[in-house]
């Protein structure tokens, strides 16, 4: 009895005197607690919507005030054409658009029946039931003297499938799991095994070593994807719409950020257990900050701004775009210009600290 008793002194005396042990044991759950406590909401407030009002009179125009005058919907903009609503669904502008008929005031005066054609970006995973939901409740609170036909157009997802918006979020969580685990831990066993010390004396340069460390990870984490494409294809029959090219480019861009953050994770620790850990505590506000599980228009302010500066965000929304809207790089742009940006960014960092590292400081 008493030597289990020192033996498990030994245990908390292990993980107590390392500074960033006790930051993952303790700082961690409180900080994920605060996190998913505020960020978990299946409401989508604000939704991005645009008008398409050929009718254009005091009634539509009250009909549509009173739209946004709750807090789900918020306008972005009145469009003259269809054609300008499409290409703004196409990247991401809006996710809820709404055709007025030019017959609308006459139907409303005379209570006849009248259509409201509402369309639904599809890609947006269960956000457009609750969209339509939404949609279908207010106009029977506005319009219940009216018999009401809102005509339904789901784009990008007609049938509504779940695994044609699930599909690729399932490649990004493998890829985000998989190859940051992998990296952290890759520097951290030199550490372990003392062979660190033999690499800063050897004649390789920090340059060869990053990317000896990233290399062998971008082509497993390459033909991951390949794989689970593949088997998309064939066993979901997931519409591909897009350009290949632009599918891997993307790929390849939020690879190299998260080797990235691997790769400064395992630089940092000491031991392939703590980077494991460290690794992990990203891992999950990650997933939770993406849009994966909830919308991103329920979260606080703060936690909105935090997602959007979520690779794994955008990572999602160019998956997404490329394989059931066939989006190109022209609407998608800005997705690519932030992972970019981090990607240099972090990057830089891991490479000025493995530097370090090499050079024993």
């Amino acid at each position: 009895m008493k030597r289990l008793l020192f033996f498990i002194e030994k245990e908390f005396i292990q993980v107590m005197r390392d500074k960033r042990t006790r930051f993952i044991v303790f700082a961690a759950p409180i900080i994920q607690l605060i996190v998913f406590g505020y960020v978990i909401s299946t409401d989508v407030r604000n939704v991005k919507t645009g008008i398409l009002d050929y009718c254009n009179k005091s009634i539509s125009r009250d009909f549509i005030y009173s739209l946004t005058s709750s807090s789900f919907f918020k306008i972005l903009k009145i469009y003259n054409n269809p054609n300008d609503m499409e290409k703004d669904f196409k990247n991401g502008r809006i996710d809820f658009g709404i055709i007025i008929k030019e017959k609308f005031n006459k139907q409303i005066r005379k209570e006849k029946n009248f259509e409201v054609f509402a369309l639904f970006d599809g890609s947006r995973a269960w956000s457009t039931q609750i969209i339509l939901g939404y949609f279908t409740n207010f106009l029977y609170q506005k319009l219940r003297k009216n018999e009401v036909e809102p005509k339904i157009i789901i784009l990008y997802n007609p049938e509504g499938k779940s695994s044609n918006y699930m599909v690729e979020a399932v490649i990004a969580m493998v890829l985000l799991i998989t190859s940051m685990i992998l990296t952290s831990i890759s520097v951290a066993r030199e550490k372990e095994m003392e062979t660190i010390e033999l690499l800063s004396i050897s004649p390789i340069s920090h340059i060869e070593f990053v990317l000896g460390k990233i290399l062998p990870y971008t082509f497993l984490g390459l033909i991951n994807v390949t794989i689970v494409f593949i088997f998309s294809l064939i066993i979901f029959k997931l519409p591909f719409r897009g350009n290949l090219i632009l599918l891997y480019s993307g790929t390849f861009l939020f690879l190299l950020l998260i080797l990235g953050i691997g790769l400064l994770s395992s630089i940092l620790s000491e031991t392939q257990a703590q980077a494991m850990m460290q690794a992990v505590f990203f891992v999950l506000p990650m997933l939770v900050l993406s849009g994966f599980f909830y919308p991103i228009e329920s979260m606080p302010l703060i936690f909105r701004i935090i997602a959007y500066l979520n690779p794994l965000t955008h990572f999602l929304i160019i998956l997404r775009s490329i394989f059931l809207k066939g989006s190109g790089f022209f609407e998608l742009k800005i997705n690519f210009l932030i992972m970019g940006t981090l990607s240099i960014l972090i990057f830089t960092y891991a490479f000025i600290k493995s530097k370090n590292l090499l050079l024993g400081k």
